[in-house]
Formats: structure tokens, C-alpha cells, sequence
């Protein structure tokens, strides 16, 4: 299997299992235990029941701290929360899934912006290898996933295509993905989200064009080849090869990879 498979949810969109697909020597992830997904913060009663039958022991939350205390995550009955601020205010892409106003405040205050869209989004994508603090964090997400002897580990931002993508871009990498499936994964929330891009689109091409950002609109609620292909050259630029970014940058040592993927593949 090349890539995670969309759990059944009216309200979180983007729920996806990467149970299946294929990691190191042939081998693959387990199903049920490593679980993405957009906000859960308009979880209906049904897509709770849904979650709960998941057995999730941990939830990473991506946000920030604004997002966060503005759309809590529901609780779930023996669930750990740990919230970890990816990126900060100045930097964070974080369209709202409501679709009443889909552009974060950062983005309305950045009037002229000198570059298009998707030229932020790679530097987007860059933070998430430059930046120490966002390193920190996905380093705390993963060590995390390997201190969860039992039960599933979920990880979410807002539409679950950025920040959480990136997340389980690394998930997949440390467990053998090859390249090119995590790229076909990461570029599936396309299909995920398509009804929350298209619903996005008329409020956010008037805004970007009163912005003079014509056709930026659907550069930055898409996912793209060019934004991971951004942050994988980062990597192997600052560190000299993805291997020494996980293990320098994040402090995913050999023997950490090997409990991973003892853990996780099957």
C-alpha cells in the first residue's frame, strides 16, 4: 500500500491511517496506532465514537497557542493532549476549516507582500527544518510516538496538510517510506480536503486580490511537490542528507529508528 487511508468523519476531514503502508525491508506500519488528521474541534458525536474506538493514548496538536484556546480539542477518555506550537505567529499558515474566514490574521496584515504564494509556503516549509524550535517540537512529537507502547497516537494541526503533514513526512521517513510514496501521501490531502479548498476559495480570492496576490489563493490551501520538495533539500543542504537531518537535527539516532520500526511494522 503507497499511501494512509481516509478514516469515515463528517467534521474532521483529512483523518487518515498510515496503518498499511510500506516501510523498511517490505515490511508495514501497523494498522490503528498512527493516526493524522485536521482540528478535532468540530468533531460530531459520531466521529468522537470513531476516535474512541481507535483507542488513542496520545494527541499531538500542532497549533498554537491562540488556534488551540480559540478551537479546543475535545476530550477522550484516556487520551494524553500535549500541545506543540510548530510555528510561530509570524510564520504559521493556519487556515481556519470553517470556511467563514479562512485567512489567518498574519496574512491579512501582510498587505504587498513581495512574494507569491507559493514562494511562502516554501519558506514555510524551510522553518520547519531552519527553525530550532519547531525542530524541537517534532522532536518531542516523535519521541512521543515511541514512549506509546499501546494504543494509537494522533497528530493534527488545523486542515492537517502543513504542519501535521510535515509531521508525518517524518513519521514515515524514520519507519522507511520510500521517497516517493511520502510524496504521494503528502500530496493525498488534496484529495482529503478538496470540499474545504473549494468552499475556501471565493472569500480567499477576494482577499488575496485586494492584497495584489492574484491566483495565490490555491497556492497556499494546496499541498505541493515543490513546498516538501522545499524542505527535503533544506534538510540535506543544512545537514548534508535527510539521515543526518533526523539524527543531528532531531536527535533520531540509528538505535531510536530501530524501536520505531520494531514498534510499528509488522
Amino acid at each position: 500500500m503507497k499511501i494512509s487511508k481516509q478514516l469515515p468523519s463528517k467534521k474532521v476531514p483529512n483523518l487518515r491511517d498510515l496503518g498499511g503502508m510500506t516501510g523498511a525491508d517490505g515490511k508495514q506500519i501497523r494498522e490503528g496506532r498512527l493516526i493524522r488528521s485536521a482540528q478535532l474541534y468540530n468533531a460530531t458525536k459520531k466521529d468522537l465514537a470513531l476516535l474512541e474506538t481507535l483507542h488513542i493514548r496520545k494527541i499531538f496538536d500542532f497549533r498554537n497557542a491562540q488556534e488551540a484556546k480559540e478551537k479546543p480539542d475535545p476530550s477522550l477518555p484516556g487520551c494524553e493532549y500535549t500541545n506543540l506550537s510548530i510555528l510561530d505567529k509570524s510564520s504559521a499558515v493556519s487556515w481556519e476549516a470553517n470556511r467563514t474566514d479562512p485567512a489567518p490574521k498574519e496574512l491579512k496584515e501582510a498587505k504587498g507582500a513581495p512574494k507569491s504564494g507559493a514562494e511562502q509556503m516554501c519558506e514555510v516549509y524551510r522553518d520547519f527544518i531552519r527553525k530550532s524550535a519547531s525542530r524541537e517540537q517534532y522532536s518531542r512529537f516523535l519521541r512521543g510516538i515511541l514512549d506509546t507502547e499501546d494504543g494509537a497516537v494522533l497528530w493534527h494541526c488545523t486542515l492537517g496538510k502543513d504542519r501535521c503533514g510535515w509531521g508525518a513526512v517524518l513519521v514515515e521517513a524514520v519507519l522507511g517510506v520510500s521517497r516517493e510514496d511520502i510524496m504521494e501521501d503528502y500530496l493525498y490531502s488534496n484529495v482529503c480536503l478538496k470540499h474545504e479548498i473549494t468552499g475556501m476559495m471565493p472569500i480567499l480570492k477576494k482577499l488575496l486580490e485586494k492584497m495584489h496576490m492574484v491566483n495565490a489563493g490555491t497556492a497556499v490551501v494546496e499541498a505541493r511537490e515543490e513546498y516538501l520538495a522545499a524542505a527535503f533539500d533544506e534538510a540535506e543542504k543544512l545537514y548534508g542528507s535527510f539521515d543526518a537531518f533526523l539524527e543531528k537535527g532531531l536527535g533520531i539516532d540509528a538505535a531510536m529508528r530501530d524501536k520505531l520500526r520494531a514498534r510499528y511494522l509488522i
